[in-house]
């Protein structure tokens, strides 16, 4: 059985996407973008860590989400979910999170090449995404 250490969320809207810019520990990470999310606690669900985590940096409620896949990173597997937003988000933890930002597709596409992506994981996880919306996946 895979077990599940981090959730993640894609959030979004329209041709945009959001990363933010965690505060780290890793000086290799440190500027980075990647998708929010966080660590799965002890009898936490993927996808409650990921409301929690998401109400507490984002103050946002999740209603729907699209199971999109498990991506390794570090040794620890970690479930990205995706969620439509309507609405601009504002950074509520600002020690967990230090930027945040809405990026095109082609705008990613940079970033990877530039190797400024937070996990590497980011650009395939949206591939997925766009595929999945594609062929008509819906929110859970």
């Amino acid at each position: 059985m895979t077990v599940i250490a981090a959730a993640r969320c894609i959030f979004f809207n329209k041709d945009k996407y959001f990363l933010v810019q965690h505060n780290t520990y890793l000086p290799e990470k440190f500027g980075k973008w990647g998708l929010p999310g966080g660590h799965i606690k002890p009898m936490e669900t993927p996808d409650e860590a990921l409301r929690r985590e998401m109400f507490e940096e984002f103050a946002v409620n999740l209603d729907e989400i699209i199971f999109v896949g498990d991506w390794l990173y570090r040794n620890q597997f970690h479930r990205v979910f995706a969620s439509h937003i309507g609405y601009e988000i504002y950074i509520h933890d600002t020690l967990e999170v230090l930027k945040s930002s809405w990026y095109t597709y082609e705008q990613i596409k940079n970033l990877d090449r530039d190797n400024d992506l937070h996990t590497e994981f980011e650009l395939a996880a949206i591939d997925k995404l766009r595929g999945l919306l594609r062929s008509g996946a819906k929110n859970d």
